[in-house]
């Protein structure tokens, strides 16, 4: 090749400069016309004696052996690397400390955790190996760490997850491609279905359009091993499966098609060939503990910090983003999953909250794709099974310190410490308090005090009228049984009166039958709470927050009134709902029927406000009433 015939740029003053013969520039010059030579309807090109003694400078090789030829030198232009690159080192110490170095470089780390955390095949690694995204289970760390060691730390063959491959088509044959989610709305992993993308370069990868999370368009990755899935052995050795009973290789790309068109490679978020920063699996796990075990009191003041690569180049990784507080989790204003609503921005306002917010965003998945780039340095991934856990309980007290300091600071300076002392006993109000309008059951019928006081002589009453009808029955008992012809003992049960209960003694002292009765009315044991009687199943759903929340849900109408209905539809359908569409403006019309001349169910909505659940509050219920009866009236 000739000096002058060779690649060229310009500079910064619009002068030209030449490449050298032993650039990469130049090695790889020549792409297309070596593609439009291997054409199989070109045959101008290898059957030509000129063709072969220019190009090939033999003349004697045969047709066959030139086609081979140009297909050898398309396969090194195209997968390739520059002797740079490929350079081996004769000294293994040198070669040692060049590689821990290599290893230890900053921005090997930062690629490696934007690789990990955000791109497509980080995110499926972190959600296998016992993890339970929904549920916020991390993966187990030894066995996730194995895995990303030979997918992202040292994959110089490229091997690529086929559920991590996002960018999908309908149809083989179709031009138009889209984002293909890879986890549902509770973040748990979902297979990808539709076609792979095949490429030549990264320009026919433009039909994916931008990935929903980075907003970065998709690149061609030509160097790749396709896979399933992994196992990990008891030595953490790492085997790549191929399912024979799997249906996802039946989306790949048709390589009989591909050899003729030259588009060997498949669209990808990122180029995980790329992944080559660390080759000795030692210094890699050691770097990444040393790093991922201990940045729990850095990573939470990181987090919120947007970690972003540029046109899929991992070498212009860099941090982004507010050094303060609120940080912006979330951009507002842009659709970026093509459903025609907009995103609603997310901030987040300290470290703890951040590190919170981003942990629901693990959860929920935005678009299918999981937790957005903002989440990256929140929580590095330990790769020590023993000091994730040490980890773990160390977050969980920091996190829970933290939530109360930040509390009483909140507090403290918006109401002072009275106020704020107030506002912490509230926020302890049971449910059934809350929700209960009755004097009775609140407390409130008088003086808490003087309330809780007749409360308790109430229940003394009670305990000494059972304890001396205990004795009485035990006497009947005893005379019944040498006397078994008299039906009844010579004692009579008493009655004490009580002040707060003036009509607790007409008609007498319960009988041993009434006794019996309540008693069986009150027991769990046969048949449930449904078997008991009305007053006891009050008292079960009004003590129980989940019960009383899902009896509440039985009445839940989702709107207030028909008026509240109307401008619902309204919002939804615009003023002239009502004469575009009857059927809409008959829904509405039954509502208001419905709301008008229905059955009022609000005294059966609220039961905890009854005389049923008043009459059948325990001691320590009354207490607690009371209780924060005397500090809401201070």
């Amino acid at each position: 090749m000739s000096v002058d015939g060779a690649p060229f740029c310009y500079d910064a003053t619009g002068t030209v400069l030449k490449c050298t013969v032993t650039s990469d520039r130049t090695m790889r010059a020549g792409v297309t016309e070596l593609s439009e030579y291997a054409r199989p309807d070109r045959r101008v090109y290898c059957e030509s004696e000129k063709f072969r003694e220019l190009v090939l400078d033999n003349v004697s090789v045969s047709v066959r052996e030139c086609r081979l030829t140009i297909a050898e030198r398309i396969q090194r232009c195209e997968h390739g690397r520059c002797p740079a690159c490929v350079a081996t080192c004769n000294y293994p110490l040198a070669r040692t400390v060049a590689s821990t170095l290599k290893c230890l470089a900053p921005s090997q780390h930062l690629r490696l955790l934007w690789w990990l955390q955000v791109s497509d095949a980080g995110q499926l690694a972190r959600s296998m190996h016992g993890a339970r995204r929904s549920e916020g289970f991390l993966a187990v760390p030894e066995r996730l760490a194995a895995h990303v060691f030979v997918t992202g730390h040292h994959n110089p063959r490229g091997y690529v997850q086929r559920d991590s491959v996002s960018c999908r088509k309908e149809r083989r044959d179709s031009v138009v491609a889209h984002f293909a989610p890879g986890f549902d709305a509770d973040g748990v992993p979902v297979a990808r279905t539709g076609y792979m993308v095949p490429c030549r370069s990264h320009a026919d990868c433009v039909a994916c359009g931008r990935h929903p999370l980075t907003d970065q368009l998709y690149k061609c990755q030509k160097r790749l091993v396709l896979y399933d899935t992994v196992n990990i052995t008891t030595d953490n050795t790492v085997q790549f499966l191929n399912r024979s009973t799997s249906a996802s290789a039946a989306f790949d790309i048709d390589l009989e098609n591909a050899h003729l068109t030259g588009a060997t490679g498949v669209c990808v978020d990122f180029d995980s060939s790329f992944n080559e920063g660390c080759e000795i699996s030692a210094v890699a796990i050691a770097k990444d503990a040393l790093i991922g075990c201990f940045d729990d009191a850095v990573g939470k003041f990181l987090c919120g910090l947007s970690l972003d690569i540029r046109n899929g180049d991992p070498s212009t990784i860099a941090t982004s983003g507010n050094l303060f507080w609120p940080r912006e989790l979330i951009r507002g204003g842009s659709d970026n999953d093509g459903d025609g609503v907009a995103d609603a921005e997310l901030l987040c306002y300290n470290p703890v909250d951040c590190v919170q917010k981003c942990l629901y965003l693990e959860r929920s998945s935005r678009h299918g794709a999981g937790a957005p780039p903002t989440c990256a340095l929140c929580n590095q991934a330990c790769p020590s099974n023993v000091l994730s856990t040490i980890q773990q309980i160390k977050t969980a007290l920091y996190d829970d310190v933290f939530a109360v300091v930040n509390l009483v600071g909140q507090c403290f300076g918006s109401v002072g410490i009275g106020g704020c002392v107030c506002q912490f006993i509230n926020s302890l109000e049971p449910s059934w308090r809350k929700v209960s309008t009755s004097s009775v059951v609140r407390c409130e019928n008088g003086d808490p005090f003087q309330l809780l006081v007749g409360q308790i002589l109430s229940l003394i009453i009670d305990w000494g009228e059972a304890a001396i009808n205990g004795l009485i029955d035990g006497v009947n008992g005893i005379f019944q049984s040498v006397l078994p012809f008299v039906n009844d003992g010579p004692l009579s049960r008493i009655c004490f009166n009580d002040a707060r209960r003036p009509t607790k003694c007409d008609g007498g002292p319960l009988s041993d039958a009434e006794r019996r009765i309540i008693e069986e009315c009150e027991d769990e044991t046969n048949g449930g709470p449904l078997e008991t009687c009305y007053y006891h199943r009050v008292n079960h759903i009004c003590s129980d927050t989940d019960l009383l929340e899902r009896y509440n849900d039985l009445f839940d109408r989702g709107y207030e009134d028909a008026d509240e209905l109307q401008a619902q539809f309204t919002d939804a359908f615009g003023q002239s709902f009502a004469t575009l569409d009857p059927v809409l403006a008959d829904v509405v019309e039954q509502a208001r029927i419905s709301a008008t001349s229905g059955p009022d169910l609000e005294p059966r909505r609220d039961i905890c406000s009854g005389a049923a659940f008043a009459s059948s509050m325990r001691l320590d219920m009354i207490l607690t009433s009371c209780f924060f009866a005397m500090v809401q009236s201070r």
